[in-house]
């Protein structure tokens, strides 16, 4: 199962609300890549992760890519960045 940080928890909180969306999801790319973009909803498939009235959808394909990772967010003057550890 992903774990997600506080600190990226609070950061989807606020994407989220920014835009209006339900959640965040975490999906394979076609090039093979993982993404994290904002979400309207889940996909039939997909797993969801709450945690602090936040919600994180992970698709079918990246599930495996996910298990037992940790989401985190990284700053630096002028932006931030998730990464996956």
């Amino acid at each position: 199962m992903l774990t997600i940080t506080p600190r990226a928890w609070q950061a989807i909180d606020d994407l989220t609300h920014q835009q209006e969306a339900t959640g965040m999801r975490v999906r394979r790319t076609d090039c093979g890549s993982l993404s994290l973009d904002v979400a309207t909803g889940p996909e039939s498939d997909d797993t969801v992760v709450w945690s602090r009235g936040t919600v994180v959808y992970v698709d079918r394909q990246a599930a495996a890519d996910v298990d037992h990772a940790v989401l985190d967010l990284g700053s630096a003057p002028g932006s931030r960045a998730f990464y996956l550890r």
